[in-house]
Parts: C-alpha cells; sequence; structure tokens
C-alpha cells in the first residue's frame, strides 16, 4: 500500500514538473525580447494599393515570425500572438514544439483592416508601418481629388472632421441671388492645415484644405461655382441614404446662369438703346 502511494507521488511529482517547466518555458518564450521579437511579415506577394478590408483578409495576407531583435527593422510592425488552435492533445504537443505554431492576436488582426498598401511587399518580408496607409478611398476612372480652400467660418466653426458628410453652398460676391446649395451631400476624404499637413479625426486643428472624391460633372460645377462666390459648407447630422449620395453625382445643372446686378443692368441697357434707335 505504502510503496503504491510514493509511485503515485512520484507520478504527481513529475507531472507537476513538467508542467512548471512547460509553462515557464512558454512565459519566457512569449515576453521575453532576449529570445526573439514577434514581427509581421507577408504570406505573399501584396501588389502596392491592396486595401485589407477585414480581419480575415489580414490574416490571409500576414503572419508572424519571431527574430532577433538585430534582425528586425527599425519600423517593422511587432504583434501579439496566441496559440494556433489545436483539436487534440497531440496537435497541442506539436504545436508547443513548432516553430510555427503562433498566430497574430486578434486585436492585432483588426488593426490592420482598413488599411491601403502603399508599396510592393514581398513574400517573406518584413512588414513596416510606414507601408500601411489609413487613406482606402477608392477612384472610379473619372474620380479625382478637387481640393476646397475653408477657415474656421465657414467649416461650422471647425467642427468638420475627416468622414463627415456635408453640403457645399456658395455665397454670391454679388447680385440678386443671397446664397445656394452647390453640391451635396459629399463625404470628406482629407483635411490640411495650414502646413498641408492631414489632420488627425482628433486633432483641435483647424483646417484650410478640405478634399472631396468628385466626378467629371462634379469638379466642372463647384470649380466654376466658385469663381462668383465664398465657398461654406454645412454639415450633416445623419448619415445620408444611398440615394441622396447617388443624387450628388449627377449634379444639376442650372438652365440658365443668373447674371450679376450691374451685368443685367448693362444688358437691359443695351436692349433699350437698340430699341430706341429703331
Amino acid at each position: 500500500m505504502r510503496n503504491k502511494i510514493f509511485t503515485i507521488l512520484g507520478i504527481l511529482i513529475v507531472l507537476l514538473a513538467f508542467g512548471s517547466y512547460f509553462f515557464f518555458d512558454l512565459s519566457v518564450r512569449e515576453n521575453s525580447e532576449v529570445m526573439g521579437i514577434n514581427v509581421l511579415i507577408a504570406k505573399q506577394d501584396i501588389p502596392e494599393g491592396t486595401i485589407i478590408r477585414s480581419a480575415q483578409e489580414a490574416e490571409a495576407l500576414f503572419g508572424v515570425r519571431k527574430i532577433s531583435p538585430n534582425e528586425a527593422v527599425a519600423s517593422a510592425i511587432r504583434v501579439n500572438t496566441v496559440a494556433a488552435k489545436a483539436d487534440n492533445f497531440l496537435a497541442r504537443i506539436q504545436n508547443f514544439f513548432s516553430r510555427n505554431s503562433e498566430q497574430i492576436s486578434t486585436e492585432d488582426l483588426q488593426n490592420l483592416t482598413n488599411k491601403r498598401i502603399t508599396a510592393q511587399v514581398h513574400k517573406n518580408q518584413q512588414m513596416l508601418s510606414i507601408n500601411l496607409s489609413d487613406d482606402i478611398t477608392d477612384f472610379q476612372d473619372d474620380e479625382r481629388l478637387l481640393a476646397v480652400p475653408i477657415n474656421y467660418i465657414n467649416s461650422v466653426g471647425g467642427e468638420i472632421k475627416k468622414g463627415d458628410y456635408v453640403d457645399v453652398w456658395l455665397s454670391y460676391k454679388s447680385g440678386d441671388k443671397v446664397s445656394e446649395k452647390v453640391i451635396g451631400p459629399l463625404r470628406v476624404i482629407k483635411l490640411k492645415d495650414a502646413n498641408n499637413k492631414e489632420i488627425a479625426p482628433n486633432s483641435a486643428v483647424i483646417p484650410t484644405i478640405v478634399l472631396f472624391k468628385l466626378n467629371e460633372a462634379q469638379i466642372e460645377l463647384v470649380s466654376g461655382k466658385m469663381r462668383h462666390g465664398d465657398v461654406f459648407l454645412v454639415k450633416w447630422g445623419i448619415t445620408p441614404t444611398a440615394a441622396q449620395l447617388e443624387m450628388a453625382k449627377v449634379p444639376q445643372q442650372e438652365e440658365e446662369t443668373t447674371l450679376p446686378a450691374d451685368e443685367n443692368t448693362n444688358q437691359n441697357q443695351g436692349g433699350d438703346t437698340g430699341g430706341k434707335k429703331q
């Protein structure tokens, strides 16, 4: 009986020692930079301009590799990892001794979504932070970026932010018409400050330039109107419907252009004079 007890205790001690070693070694491997750091790498060649729209797409494009700190490029993206899923005990043992048993954490995969690749990335290359951009704007063949100058007053007191929807209005410098809506709703693509630097979404900096993505018909309308007055923006309080956004893509041109008062006067005077001569 005593021998059985000693045998069981011996087995438990061995199991406890093995378990302690397992968890200690795992902790060291995950948390010690001496053992290496986890950097993001490309699983395949990724073309410039690729947009990552979901965590699933990020997982398909990127993997993780543990390398020494000296091998890591300065701007290489570091990621946290989780153990690969294992269906059985044997798979867990294999994962423990495998170099490829770690996967990118869900949080880091999510951080890679809604990003654009700004330069060609080759398979197994370290992913650099400078090669990822938050600008994921898609362009059709006839679409371009148009910059419109703004200030504190005409940008709703500086309340316009990237991603907001606005209407573009015009305040006429002369003529009978005081102001009118030119086009909208339009989505704000970017905002820039006086130093031509893009303004972060949560920044308190007052923008001086707003960029819209417009088609050629919209550009013709807006640029033509801007010559006759001062632009100001009106911010939407709700998200426009798809139908409202589609309507803005096909601006309605005025059948008759309202001339300033002095031009109307000159025309009328010319007509009257012609009548008197007859």
